[in-house]
């Protein structure tokens, strides 16, 4: 593939069709490529009723036999703000401990300025019996999920909201809600590459098995990226911290997320999804950290 800077093209002709999407409103456009005149790429018929397209309001453009040609990249055209992961996780183990695992995951994004939308499910479940036994009982049953709306207030700032939730039944969590709203400030962003760095107030409602409920209001501190190689393997990173107002830190909440996708054929990738929770559980027989290593394949759209 050869790169040329736009401002650097001197004459661009096509005897191909190509379609063209540009603008706020994702206006698409057909036709052949007949030039470039003031900053602006021609494409139609013949010159005269071309139709002119500022070349800095250009998003992404195709040949209408690649078009054609590919299902896989006719939907990335289609649904190009998007980003899909769906991923699966299984394990058998048989011998002198039988044990069953599963781990689902799913993550969504809609990424079109000014907003960012993400909803990320991720679930365990295991269980196990000796061989002389005949029924299993449960050693891992566990949830964490989350939604974030992000809206841009320029290029660096931007405001959201992210209500989330889980459970963790073997460490006596019958269910945690910890919703928090603020402000963020994006550090890097081009491309799908970004950093950035939310803060603001939070609510934490917890229900032990056994211990009781808790509540208290938070702050939230964040960091989040992604980074895309050149080679196509990507990196997403998620941190959280939540803390309790009064007193503060007595109570807290701190989640990280970390997950590498390693693309082997389209649509298929390999997942490696790195979990670590450390809270406040008041349980003396689980601690307060748990750290998880998933490898599964998983659909990339």
């Amino acid at each position: 593939m050869l790169t040329v800077q736009y401002e650097k093209i001197e004459k661009i002709v096509t005897q191909d069709t190509f379609i063209v999407y540009y603008g706020v409103e994702d206006t698409m456009v057909r036709g052949r490529l007949l030039g470039v005149e003031d900053s602006q790429l021609l494409i139609g018929a013949d010159r005269v009723s071309a139709k002119r397209i500022p070349i800095d309001e250009i998003i992404t453009g195709i040949s209408v036999e690649d078009y054609d040609q590919s299902f896989w990249k006719r939907q990335r055209i289609k649904y190009r703000h998007w980003r899909a992961s769906l991923a699966l996780g299984l394990s058998f183990e048989d011998g002198a401990i039988d044990k069953r695992k599963i781990s689902p995951f799913l993550r969504l994004e809609r990424l079109k300025k000014p907003t960012r939308y993400v909803l990320d499910f991720r679930y365990a479940f295991e269980d196990q019996k000796r061989a002389n036994e005949t029924s299993f009982f449960t050693t891992k049953d566990e949830f964490v999920g989350y939604i974030l709306g992000e809206y841009d207030v320029n290029d660096q700032f931007f405001v959201f909201g992210r209500p989330a939730m889980d459970w963790d039944t073997p460490r006596d969590i019958d269910l945690r809600l910890y919703p928090a709203a603020g402000v963020g400030y994006r550090l890097f962003q081009k491309e799908q590459n970004f950093i950035h760095f939310p803060v603001g107030f939070g609510y934490v409602y917890e229900n032990f098995d056994g211990f009781g409920t808790n509540s208290y209001f938070s702050l939230y501190f964040g960091i989040g990226g992604r980074h895309v190689f050149a080679n196509g393997i990507s990196l997403d990173a998620d941190f959280l911290y939540m803390p309790s107002i009064a007193p503060f830190a007595d109570d807290w909440l701190y989640r990280s997320f970390i997950d590498f996708t390693v693309p082997l054929f389209d649509p298929i990738a390999l997942k490696l999804l790195l979990t670590n929770v450390n809270d406040d559980n008041p349980s003396p027989d689980v601690g307060n950290n748990k750290f998880t290593a998933t490898m599964a394949l998983s659909l990339e759209f």
